[in-house]
């Protein structure tokens, strides 16, 4: 699937949604009209000439516009507000609890586990990781604008009836909705079914007073004031009436989006994992456990399309529901299946403090399911290569090659081949590295190391500027820290940082601040640039300003090439000096990559390719529409890689800086220059 073209699939898929959003709107205003309307015509006014030709028809109808407004378009701006801070939010709101990054529990260090893999395997980001310790169901959600504030939230009980091929296949399935835009659009369809909700709200406010207040009992004795309550009382009942059509209305659109998203998130995960009994088998037991998929959680109903599967009762069943029959989903994808359920479904032992022999080799695995072309969606390929330990650098063992052109199409993508590959490359990174990057110090300390330049002249005076904005403990765990990622494999660098993500996240705001300005005072330490390590501690620091709140989330700004032409200019004059020595040749690929964007002015000299201006530019390109981005990719792979020469640290590169743009994109295999 076309990353880019998914991404504005879902941006049109949001306008419709606009569009259903204001005639539910507009219906409800209507029926609230005819409620007030029809309580205070007059007994003597012809009730047809009270709703066509009555200016008192048209103040009220003027009136009910407003009020409609207000209550429904409040309701959702709040909502929507609230939700704002992304997925961590959602997971809260739902009862999660955030995972410690350090965890000793073996179930939720399988957990982590699995997460990271899919997160290296396709290029995101490792999202907030949370568990609802209180909900027994088997259920789990991804929600978040951007992979910037992603959240992967799982119940107790997936983790304590699902085995390790069956949680992949369900984590699979969320990180679909991750990567093919779905999490921005359900969080906005929160918000718009909480603000068409208000109306019934309000009404069952209004019913619960009288009912509450006792006023029913003066109303005997004061035969004005129970006109009142009466007129009140069906007020209420009218507005909870009203309301209701307007929640029947957008939940049908919430349904009706939802059930086709969950067979393709289906189809997906077992496209990721290429073991299609992992999600039927979790499917199954779902269908078995008497816990079933339901949440006690009073949000539940109002965040149900965001679920692996419905987290209501069966009351809610048929046409209303957000998901399809389990046995739907899992016909979808073993046509043989009976529609039989297990008879009982029981926990898994619980596992000892050390990954068994089992799980080790399921880490590796790579099942033999070969998709069957009459199939829709499985048709999948395979995978090119395994992962090479040499020590000539793990990349260029891979077998087979890619061109630079296949490159853009395997962002926002994840195959078995690359979850193999991130498997391979976290079992190659030495083990103390994965146990430090667990701890919030350890992890400053690790991209402090990761940073430091290997020749004397430029470490001496980095090692000064920590010594003065770092305690002691701290230099000497970087010095420690830098014996192993001194001779780290490039390739490594990314996902050590991406691992670095839940535990840098535990930092408290100023920790956080002084740590950026040490992270940047580092790379500027030479008064020089190193564009792969400058891009390497953007592409983190610009994610954790939107955590802690120093930058906005990506959006969109920019519609048109033109628009960014100066700011690409800049990127790519960068990218022709640091990728080429020859004057000829850094024209040459400065050249074609300008033709293939379309846009921008003469390549700029080396002295105003600085940092600065390099970090001012890809903060303005990264608010690009899609489309521009995926130009953008494409011109900047043709610069970097013109001369033929494909280095493990270029790969990687085009890595970060697709990052940085919001473009996910996995490990690339061996890459070679022909389009």
């Amino acid at each position: 699937m076309d990353f880019f073209a998914q991404q504005d699939k879902v941006r049109r898929k949001t306008k419709w949604l606009v569009f259903y959003y204001i005639l539910a709107v507009v219906m409800t205003w209507l029926a609230i009209y005819g409620l007030i309307a029809g309580f205070l015509v007059n007994g003597s006014t012809p009730e047809n000439e009270f709703f066509i030709v009555s200016a008192e028809s048209f103040l009220i109808l003027c009136g009910t516009f407003l009020l409609v407004a207000v209550i429904v378009g409040g309701g959702s701006w709040y909502k929507i507000s609230e939700l704002s801070a992304g997925g961590n939010h959602v997971a809260y709101m739902m009862g999660g609890e955030a995972v410690d990054p350090n965890t000793q529990d073996p179930l939720e260090r399988r957990l982590i586990n699995v997460i990271e893999e899919m997160s290296i395997a396709s290029g995101v980001r490792v999202p907030g990781i949370f568990i609802m310790r209180d909900e027994q169901g088997i259920n789990a959600f991804a929600a978040g604008y951007t992979t910037q504030d992603a959240a992967v939230c799982v119940t107790r009980g997936t983790l304590e009836y699902l085995n390790r091929d069956e949680l992949q296949g369900v984590i699979g399935h969320e990180f679909s909705h991750i990567l093919n835009g779905d999490m921005r659009f359900n969080i906005r369809l929160i918000g718009i079914l909480f603000g068409l909700q208000m109306i019934a709200i309000i009404g069952w406010y209004l019913v619960r007073i009288i009912g509450h207040s006792g006023a029913g009992r003066s109303s005997r004795s004061d035969k004005g004031g129970g006109g009142a309550i009466i007129l009140v009382l069906a007020l209420g009942l009218g507005m909870m009436v009203i309301g209701s059509i307007g929640m029947f209305f957008c939940s049908l659109i919430r349904a009706a989006i939802s059930r086709q998203r969950e067979y393709l998130a289906d189809a997906s995960a077992v496209q990721y994992t290429r073991n299609p009994d992992g999600i039927t088998t979790a499917l199954k037991k779902i269908g078995a456990s008497a816990y079933g998929s339901r949440l006690q959680n009073a949000h539940a109903l109002e965040a149900a399309h965001l679920c692996y599967a419905s987290p209501m009762s069966s009351f809610f069943a048929g046409f209303m529901a957000t998901h399809p029959p389990l046995k739907d989903r899992i016909k979808a994808i073993d046509p043989q299946f009976d529609g039989r359920f297990p008879a009982k479904v029981e926990k898994l032992q619980v596992l000892e403090g050390r990954v068994s022999g089992a799980e080790i080799l399921a880490r590796h695995k790579v099942a033999t399911y070969e998709a069957k072309t009459d199939k829709p969606g499985y048709n999948f390929p395979r995978q090119r290569g395994g992962l090479s330990n040499s020590p000539g650098g793990m990349a260029s063992g891979l077998a087979g090659g890619m061109t630079a052109a296949a490159v853009l199409e395997t962002i926002g993508q994840l195959t078995a081949g690359n979850l193999t590959m991130a498997a391979a490359m976290l079992d190659s990174i030495p083990q103390p590295l994965r146990v430090q990057v667990r701890t919030s110090t350890g992890a400053q300390a690790l991209i402090y190391a990761l940073l430091l330049d290997q020749k004397p002249a430029i470490r001496n005076p980095q090692l000064t500027l920590l010594s003065k904005h770092t305690d002691n403990a701290m230099v000497a765990l970087v010095m420690k820290t830098a014996l192993m990622t001194d001779t780290l494999d490039d390739v490594l660098r990314v996902p050590l940082i991406e691992m670095a993500f839940p535990a840098l996240r535990q930092c408290g705001r100023d920790d956080y601040v002084k740590f950026r300005g040490v992270v940047e005072g580092l790379v500027n330490c030479d008064g020089k640039i190193d564009i792969f390590e400058y891009t390497l501690q953007a592409m983190l620091v610009r994610d954790l300003d939107v955590h802690f709140k120093l930058a906005s989330r990506l959006s969109t700004q920019y519609y048109a090439p033109k628009g960014v032409a100066q700011q690409f200019t800049l990127v790519l004059s960068l990218l022709a000096h640091a990728g080429h020595d020859d004057p000829a040749e850094v024209n040459r690929a400065f050249g074609q990559a300008k033709v293939a964007f379309g846009f921008g002015g003469s390549l700029l000299p080396k002295s105003e390719c600085t940092t600065r201006n390099l970090d001012a530019s890809l903060r303005v390109l990264a608010h690009t529409a899609m489309p521009i981005k995926q130009k953008l990719l494409q011109a900047f792979t043709l610069c970097i890689w013109a001369d033929g020469k494909v280095t493990p640290r270029e790969r990687e590169l085009i890595r970060a800086i697709a990052a940085m743009l919001g473009c996910p994109m996995p490990p690339l295999e061996q890459v070679v220059s022909s389009w």
